[in-house]
């Protein structure tokens, strides 16, 4: 394979993944009021933080890494979050149904950016 379609390919990749969390998002609207959103939540954030926990070592390093940091941080306070809405308390509820929206917000970002740069497409 040449560099481009390697390329190509992960663009592919990343849309498609891209594209399904954006439709697990916009099917969990279906069910704002139940227990899906902060279910869903916590297992975007238990991804993002098992994908990125490799790299911990390397953020913590001087010159510390601080948006790697501040994501996981944020996907931390997410998924405790969202551990806590499913155990009933309603502070939690609220803070993960608003981290919910953000969730979607940012996949839709990403969804149209891949989109628009070409991914998905062919080489």
């Amino acid at each position: 394979m040449m560099p481009e379609e390697v390329l190509s390919s992960n663009d592919a990749i990343a849309t498609a993944i891209a594209g399904v969390v954006v439709a697990l998002h916009l099917g969990g609207l279906a069910w704002w009021r139940g227990m899906v959103p902060p279910l869903l939540n916590a297992l975007m954030a238990a991804v993002v933080l098992a994908w990125n926990f490799g790299d911990l070592e390397h953020a913590l390093r001087r010159p510390m890494n601080s948006p790697l940091l501040v994501l996981m941080g944020t996907e931390f306070a997410i998924l405790l979050a969202s551990i806590l809405a499913l155990r009933g308390g309603q502070w939690a509820g609220r803070v993960s149904r608003l981290a919910y929206v953000g969730h979607l917000m940012l996949s839709l970002l990403a969804l149209g950016l891949l989109l628009g740069a070409g991914g998905g497409k062919p080489a």
